[in-house]
């Protein structure tokens, strides 16, 4: 299975050559950050989804921009497992299964941080310190994955 991420900076106009791209190239997951999609944007979702395909996202909650997406080929099973922001990152972790017993593939992890700015003053260090913690509490809490 083929997999890739892309930092779309919005993919409202950007639909077409997402579709082009993951039909060419077979994909059969692929997360994409900064879709910059808000709880409304339903017409742009359908246009992003290629026949045979599902689209998983969450739209960033406290600010504009950001939000993270999942696409994936239809005969994939994913599951939101949970969703979060800190100060300095966005992310979500997906459950992807395959088959009628829904044997666990592949746990995915997409994670946005969004760079530091004047309107965003977070630094690396505060990035680095959040996602160590959040590290450990995924790793403290793996067994939810089996």
């Amino acid at each position: 299975m083929r997999f890739c991420l892309w930092n779309c900076q919005s993919v409202r106009n950007k639909t077409a050559a997402l579709q082009d791209y993951l039909c060419k190239k077979k994909i059969g997951l692929c997360a994409l950050t900064e879709t910059w999609l808000s709880p409304d944007d339903d017409a742009v979702r359908a246009e992003c989804i290629p026949n045979g395909y599902k689209i998983f996202d969450q739209t960033r909650s406290q600010r504009g921009g950001g939000g993270i997406a999942l696409l994936s080929c239809a005969k994939l099973f994913v599951s939101i497992v949970t969703t979060g922001e800190q100060t300095s990152f966005e992310f979500v972790e997906y459950m992807v299964s395959h088959g009628n017993n829904y044997v666990i593939v592949v746990v995915v992890l997409v994670v946005y941080r969004t760079p530091y700015s004047r309107s965003h003053q977070v630094t690396v260090t505060t990035f680095l310190s959040e996602f160590a913690d959040y590290l450990s509490l995924l790793y403290c809490h793996q067994s939810h994955y089996w």
